[in-house]
């Protein structure tokens, strides 16, 4: 995190691991979830030019984008349902 948007975690919780979905294109990767609650170095803010934009969203409107994995959506929704 530190490398992409400037903060340091320090109270975290992997919440899943999840396996690529195109292996044969993209090779067997597995991409880490993580809760991040608490953090140093001020506020998350874009570094490099990797990304284009960095914002906090509602559940909404997380799913209205184009996600990365198919099973960020169900993951949103069952940690919001736990962490009621």
């Amino acid at each position: 995190m530190k490398e992409e948007i400037g903060v340091t975690p320090c109270t975290f919780e992997e919440v899943a691991i999840l396996a690529e979905t195109q292996p044969a294109q993209h090779g067997d990767g597995q991409y880490h979830i993580f809760i991040v609650t608490a953090w140093t170095d001020g506020e998350p803010q874009l570094r490099g030019s990797e990304h284009s934009d960095l914002r906090w969203v509602t559940l909404e409107e997380a799913l209205a984008l184009p996600l990365a994995h198919p099973e960020y959506g169900k993951l949103f929704r069952s940690i919001l349902v736990r962490d009621r």
